[in-house]
């Protein structure tokens, strides 16, 4: 069984932790959710994102290329 994807509040701290690099923009978000902040830009041919994921107590930023992430923090505020 699959859990259905939603776009409600998650215990983003705690999914924060399963993340690692080389997954996909799709994992991210079926683990994180929607960003609360999502910008872009040209690295040569391919497009960097940085999604940001803040809630009351953290900020979970990840950094993706071409669709994977390569980059992620998470840290208490």
């Amino acid at each position: 069984l699959t859990a259905a994807r939603t776009d409600g509040p998650r215990d983003v701290e705690r999914a924060a932790m399963s993340l690692r690099r080389g997954m996909s923009s799709d994992e991210v978000h079926d683990l994180l959710g929607r960003p609360t902040r999502r910008r872009s830009s040209k690295q040569g041919d391919l497009e960097a994102v940085i999604e940001t994921w803040e809630t009351t107590d953290s900020i979970t930023e990840v950094t993706l290329v071409g669709g994977v992430v390569v980059k992620f923090t998470s840290s208490s505020k």
